[in-house]
Order: C-alpha cells, then structure tokens, then sequence
C-alpha cells in the first residue's frame, strides 16, 4: 500500500486545490519532486506551499506517521530536509532530530485504486496485461513512451558498460572485451561469456595475438569446453596441450562456467562463439581505437565485424566427431547477428565514452546507429509490435526491450505511462 501512495503522490493523483495539512494549512503542490528508489527520503527537490509559504526540500511517504519513528528518522540526518510528510494515516507528530515539527498531509489510498491496480496487471493476455487498452491510445502518445524507453535502455547499459570500466582500472580496451564477449553470449550465454571474458585477461590473449592457436587454446580452456573432447578429435587435442602449457605461464584460475546449449541451432552454439571472439582479437590490434576514432557509417561498423574464422570451425559446429561442411561456414556471424553485437557492443561503448568525455558527437554517433539498423527480431519486441507499438528501427526495438523486461515481465504496470495514462483517465483524483 505504500507503493501504492507513493505512486498516487508523485503523479498528483488527488484533487488539487482541496489538500490541508494535518493543522489545517491549505497545501499546494507545485512539483512532487524525483522518486529516490536508493536509502534517503523517498522524493527529492519538491516544491509546496504551505499557508501562503513556498517550500523546497524532500517529501517522506508512510502508511502511518509512527512509521518514522519505527525506522529511526529522527535520528537520521539525511531526513532533516524533509518539508512534508505524507501519510494515508496520521497517528502522531513528527519531528526532526532538533525537534522541529514537520507538516504532515493525509492522502487515504481508495479501494477503487487497489480494483484498477489489479485489474491493470491481470487483465488483458497472459503475455500482455494491457493489450487490449493499446488501440485506444494516439500513436503518438506510444512513439514518445517508446523512445523515452530507448534512451532509458542506453543510459542503462551505459551504466553497466562504466561498472565494469571501473573494475578494469579505467582500461577502455580491457572493457570493450568483456562487453563484446558478452554480445557474442546473445541472451541465452551472455552471463556465461562475460564471465569467461573475466577470467582470461586481455593482456595474456594481446601476447599471442599472432597465433589464432593460441587464443582459442586459452579462450576454449577456460570456457571448459575442451574437457569433454572425443579421443579422435586432434584438432582438440592440440589445443587442450596448448591451454595446460598457457595455464601454467600465466597461472589461469578457471571459472565454473555452465553453458546453455539445448534447444539452440548449431550455428549458435558457445563453440563457434568463442571461435568468433578468438578471430576478432586475431584480426583486430585496437579494436577500441577503430570504434572511435573515425566517423564511420553503420556499414564501416559492420566491416569490423567480418571476419573469417579458423579452419576447423569452418566445417564444424563443435568439438564432436560430427561435421557438416555444407551446413558450416568460415564467416562467424549472419548479418543479423552482426547488428546485434553493434546495438549491445559499439553503441553502449560510443555513448559511453562520449559522455565521460563530454563529446557530444560520439553520443549522437550511438543513436545514429541504433536509428540506421533494423528492428531486432525476438519475441519480446514481436509481442509488443502486434500489439501496435512502433518496431521500426534498432532504437524503437531497444525501447520495447526496456519495456517489456524491466515493466511488463516485472508488472511495474504503475510505472509504466500506459499504465499512468489509464489509470487518470479511468479514475481520475483518486486520492
């Protein structure tokens, strides 16, 4: 139910020019302020009138006012800012830690907000709650929450692109590895491939580069897939000595790595994956620098990406005694999967850059990208296209990724503005 409050209070879901406070001072709301989803008050920066006298500071959201004594803000001084607490009941003053009141506005959450809460995240198909409101919203209304939902994606990944720049000691090359390797995972072996990536530093890989043996003996090692290996398989053989002979020069700890390979075509097995990361870092001395150094077009990206892979993976899709050359090719990747490691690899790296470096035009390069490639083709982006939202471009894909798994898998309905846009037109001053 607190959810619930907070929800009602930073969308101004109550009838405005009727609020009082506790003492019976009338209330305007000039702006709720920023929801704060870390420890401190829940929204910072609002704007009230209380009685005539403007206020700026943060806003507190409790069922009960006993509630901030219960988790101990009067001791706490981040809380001393607070200009309003807000409460669905009023069960005793509250004071900061000098011991000064602070004003208190009773919001009583309806049972008529709970039916549509419910309702909003129940309703509809089982694999889209809402479905059946989308018709009835103005495409444009769907265009804005899309790319609104694009850049949340970006800035996210960017977020997770700096967090591992941070554990690489700032090292830009050593972070570009990590995150394309975990591109070439494709969803189902991401976590798997990031953490091969972890565990076989760059820096060993960049002194063999010369030998495309080298690099998949170390890479293959440590991914474990050389410990189930037909006797027959020489080619396996080999590069199993050569890891033992690398695991010891450079004292390699291997990760426990559990690979998904069931119900996977051949082509996307781990295999021919690492095989691919192993002929980029071959073909590729600063794949870094080329990212960004030169303006180039989606098509010069791509190009970096066409390479050849080495001969055994050329008519083999593993290590088994199996193979089908006729099925088998030497390029590594279709061009769809080429896009995919620009969206999940080049785009975070440009953007990313050019924000802690302030260059604008590396940021407006990122989205340029995602503007030049097609719509990616999965399930998550197909559910959300026929239920009528824009899928026409890479970003517009991005945007209903994010919302697909970080609202609808999640039932953030309420944070969701098709959620906001129901529920005040259905139920509007709520409070």
């Amino acid at each position: 139910m607190e959810e619930d409050l907070q929800y009602a209070w930073q969308h101004k879901l109550y009838p405005e020019g009727k609020l009082q406070d506790t003492a019976g001072n009338p209330v305007s709301v000039l702006s709720p302020g920023w929801i704060n989803h870390d420890a401190g008050p829940d929204f910072f920066n609002a704007k009230i009138v209380i009685n005539g006298q403007e206020w700026a500071g943060n806003v507190e959201v409790h069922m009960k006012s006993s509630d901030w004594y219960r988790h101990g803000h009067q001791h706490n001084p981040a809380y001393d800012s607070v200009i309003l607490h807000v409460v669905d009941t009023a069960d005793t003053e509250v004071t900061r830690q000098d011991g000064t009141p602070i004003p208190q506005l009773e919001l009583h959450v309806t049972e008529k907000m709970a039916r549509f809460k419910e309702m909003l995240m129940t309703g509809g198909t089982i694999e889209l709650p809402c479905a059946d409101m989308i018709p009835d919203i103005p495409r444009i209304y769907l265009t804005d929450w899309i790319t609104a939902l694009g850049y949340e994606r970006i800035y996210s990944k960017t977020d997770r692109l700096e967090a591992i720049l941070s554990a690489t000691g700032n090292n830009w090359e050593e972070t570009l590895y990590i995150i394309l390797a975990r591109a070439l995972g494709f969803g189902k072996n991401s976590d798997q491939f990031e953490r091969l990536a972890r565990s076989m530093p760059l820096c060993y890989l960049r002194k063999h580069r010369d030998s495309i043996t080298a690099l998949e003996s170390m890479l293959f090692g440590q991914s474990a897939l050389l410990d189930y290996i037909p006797a027959e398989n020489e080619y396996a053989a080999m590069l199993q000595r050569e890891y033992l002979f690398y695991a010891r020069k450079f004292s390699l700890e291997r990760p426990e790595i559990c690979w998904q390979t069931g119900r996977m075509r051949p082509q996307n097995l781990p295999h021919r994956r690492i095989a691919m990361l192993a002929a980029l870092l071959h073909e590729h001395t600063n794949m870094f620098s080329e990212i960004i150094s030169a303006d180039r077009s989606v098509e010069q990206y791509k190009d970096l990406f066409d390479v050849t892979l080495s001969p055994f993976w050329s008519s083999n899709y593993n290590f088994a005694t199996w193979h089908e050359p006729e099925l088998t090719k030497a390029k590594g990747l279709s061009h769809q999967s080429v896009n995919t490691l620009i969206i999940n690899a080049v785009v975070p790296l440009l953007h990313s850059y050019g924000t802690i470096y302030n260059k604008p035009a590396l940021r407006e390069r990122a989205i340029d990208l995602l503007e030049s490639l097609p719509a990616e083709k999965n399930s998550p982006v197909e559910i959300l296209r026929r239920a009528g939202f824009p899928c026409g471009s890479a970003f517009e894909s991005q945007g209903c990724l994010q919302l697909r798994k970080e609202y609808c898998e999640n039932r953030k309905c309420l944070r969701c503005r098709i959620g906001l846009r129901k529920y005040k037109t259905q139920f509007p001053n709520i409070c």
